[in-house]
């Protein structure tokens, strides 16, 4: 079977692009046996000038403004798709996004993978506040038509699923859940990792937060419960990876801040913060899925975090680690964390849980192998029937 990978923006074969998803699905399909994996882009939208005049309009009047939304764009994309997809003659297209996948012709079997939807994250992350009114409604004819379009649409996350299946009226059975897999993997087996776990519990507790957006993520809200651990007398430490924060908080006692790390080169460092951390910490604002948790249950750790967005599907509660309400004060979470950090036993178990959960439905590998079983499913139904018939 030969799929094919459509993206607008991103490139399937670079590690850095869109957190490395892109890549690790590329990886991962090919892995698989009886499968070829072609990229249909990065592609060119060209001089944006008309785009570019509008952008500046609606930024004078303090808006902001979605290019890749436009009718204009997609017909370019859409005649680059059109050439890729002669070139390569792919059975499927596997489209990650619903720009590209409105941007498609028609005539090949597609499924569509997406971890949010415009209804939704529309005023919830912060880059999709204040949008002007056209962008809007683009943005909403986007997905609404790229659904419709799709044999079949995969959502990262049951929220997200929820909101294809009754805000874009996409049948039940058109629509599946598949959670995001680990970019970064331990090289321990589930053993050793169980074996280790018991040295987090001796010495500091060591807590991580991983992120590129402090406030989105929460990242202050993980100061504060590594601040009140510390006001309890206990000897805490919260790691930063991601980013520097500000002076002030560099200056804290209990925090180390790491900066970025590139996993290429200093893998050996990363893996071991992991490894040495009791929890992650990932009390964010908004979240629609963080390849973070599933990194995190590679490495047998339990993560701590607000029950927004995708997270629940993510974060089975006494699984790989706990959801809590938005809003929940950080002496909450600093309580849950000290009565693992007091009970060994629990601890060990939850570590189990959650390298479990890593093998079973948190890795690349799992993921790929449901999302290739559905999309031979529509090849199959494709070449027996001819066509997959479409709602109008």
């Amino acid at each position: 079977m030969k799929i094919a990978l459509a993206t607008t923006a991103d490139d399937p074969l670079d590690p850095r692009s869109w957190s490395g998803t892109p890549h690790a699905i590329h990886s991962a399909f090919q892995r698989c046996g009886d499968t070829e994996v072609v990229c249909l882009g990065p592609l060119d939208p060209g001089l944006r000038l008309p785009e570019g005049a509008k952008k500046y309009y609606w930024k004078l009047k303090g808006q902001r403004y979605l290019w890749e939304r436009e009718p204009r764009i997609a017909a370019i994309y859409r005649e680059q798709f059109a050439a890729g997809i002669a070139k390569h003659k792919p059975d499927v297209i596997l489209s990650l996004g619903t720009i590209p996948a409105a941007s498609l012709p028609d005539g090949t079997a597609r499924a569509v993978y997406v971890d949010s939807t415009f209804e939704l994250n529309l005023d919830y992350y912060p880059t999709m506040t204040n949008i002007c009114r056209p962008s809007q409604l683009l943005g909403e004819l986007v997905d609404r038509e790229a659904f419709s379009r799709a044999d079949h649409v995969i959502a990262t996350s049951e929220w997200a699923a929820s909101s294809i299946r009754t805000g874009y009226g996409v049948p039940g059975d058109r629509v599946s859940v598949v959670p995001i897999g680990a970019q970064h993997v331990s090289t321990l087996s589930g053993d050793e990792i169980r074996a280790r776990s018991a040295d987090r519990l001796r010495g500091p507790l060591k807590l991580l937060w991983v992120g590129v957006e402090w406030e989105r993520k929460g990242g202050d809200i993980a100061v504060e419960i590594a601040g009140d651990l510390h006001s309890r007398g206990v000897d805490v430490e919260l790691h930063i990876v991601g980013l520097t924060p500000r002076e002030e908080i560099c200056r804290l006692p209990f925090v180390t801040a790491h900066g970025f790390i590139d996993a290429r080169k200093d893998k050996g460092r990363l893996e071991e913060l992991f490894l040495q951390s009791l929890a992650l910490l990932l009390p964010s604002r908004a979240e629609n899925t963080s390849v973070a948790i599933s990194d995190s249950a590679s490495f047998g750790v339990p993560v701590f975090a607000s029950d927004t967005g995708g997270m629940p599907t993510m974060i089975v509660d006494g699984v790989n680690g706990e959801t809590l309400p938005g809003g929940t004060d950080p002496s909450v979470y600093a309580t849950r964390l000290l009565g693992y950090a007091h009970a060994p036993e629990a601890y060990a178990a939850l570590v189990g849980r959650t390298r479990a959960r890593f093998e079973s439905e948190l890795s690349w590998d799992v993921a790929i192998a449901a999302i290739r079983s559905r999309l031979a499913a529509l090849v199959a139904a494709r070449r027996q029937d001819g066509a997959i018939a479409r709602p109008a």
